[in-house]
Order: structure tokens, then C-alpha cells, then sequence
């Protein structure tokens, strides 16, 4: 499917039960790879699937443990107002995503003592 003169965009369908539908202006369609899946019986087959579903299967966890971060100490405020309860997801967000940057230059730097999410939000307050 032609967007423009330079972009294309890519709508595969994959999966072996059901149906998932990806859309990519990045990913070639010609790209495949091959991945291990777990059967039932608990052997290990190779398959092949595009490039784009092996990328987000490698980078999806990270989403998932941003959320599972965030749902732990969020503000919790109950709004009539639409954009106050945009605002608090954002600061909840934002909060995580400080306390992911900090604990990655705490790491590195392996100078600063490093804090638990707890800890992290109860300083900020």
C-alpha cells in the first residue's frame, strides 16, 4: 500500500489461531526470521514470522513492566474532568519513567544508593 513517494506501509497478517494485524511504514515485508514456539506437549519447534513480530515480542516486555510500575503507587484521582485524569496518568508516567532512568545511571555509576519505586515516590512527595 503506497502512502507516498516514500513511505509504504505494511499490513500483515499473522498467528496461528488468531488473526494479528500490524501496521509498519518501517519493516520490509520480505524480512523473516525464525523463532522458537513452545507446543502444548512441551517440545520446541522452529517457525518462521516477518521481522516486525519478532521486534515486538523482544521489546513488548518492557511496555508491560512500565504499566505493571505504574500501577503500583499512581495517583489515584477521580476527576469529573476529563484532562485532570490525562494530567495524573502523565505524572504517574513521568514518575516512572524518572524512577527507570535513576535506576539505570545508579547502575552504571554504581555511586548512588539505590531506591526502591516506594521510595522513590515518597521522596518525590
Amino acid at each position: 500500500m503506497m502512502l507516498g513517494a516514500t513511505a509504504v506501509a505494511l499490513l500483515q497478517r499473522c498467528g496461528k489461531t488468531k488473526g494479528i494485524l500490524f501496521l509498519s511504514n518501517f519493516h520490509d515485508p520480505q524480512d523473516v526470521n525464525t523463532v522458537a514456539r513452545k507446543n502444548k506437549d512441551g517440545t520446541s519447534e522452529n517457525i518462521s514470522c516477518p521481522e516486525i513480530v519478532k521486534q515486538y515480542n523482544a521489546n513488548m516486555r518492557f511496555v508491560d513492566k512500565a504499566d505493571m510500575l505504574k500501577s503500583l503507587y499512581e495517583i489515584d484521582r477521580k476527576s469529573q474532568k476529563w484532562w485532570l485524569r490525562i494530567f495524573w496518568h502523565f505524572l504517574d508516567v513521568s514518575v516512572v519513567n524518572a524512577f527507570i532512568l535513576y535506576k539505570k545511571r545508579s547502575l552504571e555509576a554504581r555511586t548512588l544508593t539505590l531506591r526502591t519505586l516506594f521510595e522513590w515516590n515518597q521522596e518525590l512527595i
